[in-house]
């Protein structure tokens, strides 16, 4: 189970400044030419579930990877976290 309302273009910033590419994810993640690049410019809304389970499946695995903390970082990618005060 994904969590809700993940931002997927600040996710996908995050995974292109890692050197993952738009179309390198496009052939990983079995998704069409272009659809990573649809959903940078805001063309895609959001992700059917499939397509989002895989996408944030890599990242979280990514994150793991790379000894980032993925808890911490669900919040960050979170819809409206930059808009909560603490």
């Amino acid at each position: 189970m994904i969590p809700a309302q993940l931002d997927y273009v600040t996710m996908l910033d995050w995974l292109n400044s890692c050197g993952w590419t738009n179309w390198r994810l496009d052939a990983i993640l079995g998704y069409s030419p272009g659809y990573c690049s649809q959903v940078k410019c805001g063309n895609v809304k959001e992700m059917t579930y499939p397509k989002a389970s895989r996408f944030y499946n890599f990242w979280y695995e990514e994150r793991l990877a790379r000894g980032l903390d993925v808890n911490v970082s669900i919040h960050l990618y979170s819809h409206g976290a930059h808009h909560q005060s603490t």
